[in-house]
């Protein structure tokens, strides 16, 4: 499996959907995975920047599947 040439082509697409399921998962949780960064640096962010970070979680996701979709 690792000596075909297939794989390197399609790992990329492994990748990005990798970390589409970790950025799209953490949506279901109370804090963002966006938001958890930005915690690691401003402990008290107010309602509107948490939302500014889901939203931005939100596009990652977008470029995670949209990457994807030009890789494969």
């Amino acid at each position: 499996m690792f000596n075909d040439q297939r794989f390197v082509l399609w790992l990329p697409v492994g990748i990005n959907l990798i970390f589409l399921a970790a950025f799209g998962g953490s949506l279901r949780k109370d804090t963002s995975m966006v938001e958890h960064f930005a915690r690691l640096t401003e402990d008290d962010l107010s309602p509107a920047k948490c939302t500014y970070c889901r939203g931005v979680t939100v596009a990652w996701c977008v470029f995670f599947v949209a990457n994807a979709s030009i890789c494969a």
